[in-house]
């Protein structure tokens, strides 16, 4: 394909989003999210401040303004569950836009329906941006943010520029909605991402009724960059195995893991979930 061609393709997709982005102009989603996105579960003091803190984290990644969600290979698909989980966990339920490259849709394949709208992302939510280059991607994600029309935005690119993360982390701050990039972890292009974390796939929760199943799913979740406000707040490294609530769209913390031991667990109720949220204890 030549040159002049793959530009018109180009301007044609953009065309295409800026239409749907149009059609959905007049809704003005509410944005909020944040710390009450980590439901909170009572228990003893040092349990209730580490879950402050992954709340914490959860307000973080809901600030507007651009944050980085970053994994190897091997844990992309779980790194990309996580960012879709934070996209249907945006408070007010407007609609999101999920841009990608052809070469990750062959790699990881397209977007499934039933899987999506199990996460809360029914079809009505979505738009769809796919693209042959990560300049692409990250051309959509600015019109959208610019738009003011969506909650929030998610990008895949293999590689971004100092300046295009600038770019984008200013779009995002002036539309005051968060930009989600998942990028390699490899990557080492520098980035003005307000907060970064490295995703981890952990096992599943018990599956409530069939021992043989898979549960809910968990993600292990390190806080590598965090600036601006509440941003000191944060112990450095904060490390935490979270689990998605597919019927809540909240995250529960399964179990911390970065300075501290692991303790008994607290007693579930009696026909409560198996999102308990453990005990633990300073490490000495």
């Amino acid at each position: 394909m030549s040159g002049s061609v793959r530009d018109i393709s180009r301007r044609a997709s953009l065309a295409r989003l800026r239409q749907a982005i149009a059609g959905i102009e007049q809704q003005g989603p509410s944005l909020g999210g944040g710390e009450e996105s980590l439901a909170r579960t009572p228990g003893n003091e040092a349990a209730e401040a580490v879950q402050d803190e992954a709340a914490l984290l959860c307000a973080l990644l809901f600030r507007p303004g651009l944050h980085e969600v970053t994994a190897s290979y091997e844990d992309r698909s779980a790194a990309q569950g996580f960012a879709l989980a934070l996209l249907a966990g945006l408070e007010g339920r407007g609609a999101v836009l999920w841009a990608f490259r052809e070469a990750d849709a062959r790699e990881w394949g397209a977007p499934y329906g039933p899987g999506l709208a199990a996460f809360g992302l029914g079809p009505e939510r979505l738009l769809f941006f796919e693209g042959r280059k990560s300049l692409d991607v990250l051309g959509a994600l600015e019109e959208g943010l610019k738009s003011g029309a969506l909650a929030g935005v998610l990008g895949e690119v293999e590689d971004a520029s100092l300046t295009g993360t600038r770019r984008l982390s200013l779009a995002a701050m002036e539309a005051g909605r968060p930009c989600f990039l998942l990028r390699p972890a490899e990557a080492r292009e520098g980035s003005a991402a307000r907060t970064r974390v490295r995703l981890r796939a952990a096992p599943s929760a018990p599956h409530g009724q069939d021992a043989a199943a898979p549960g809910a799913p968990r993600f292990q979740v390190s806080l590598e960059k965090a600036k601006g406000e509440k941003a000191g707040e944060m112990s450095k490294p904060f490390t935490a195995i979270v689990e998605w609530d597919h019927e809540t769209h909240h995250f529960h913390l399964a179990a911390p893991l970065s300075g501290r031991t692991l303790l008994k667990p607290e007693k579930a109720p009696a026909g409560g979930s198996a999102a308990t949220v453990l005990s633990f204890a300073k490490a000495s």
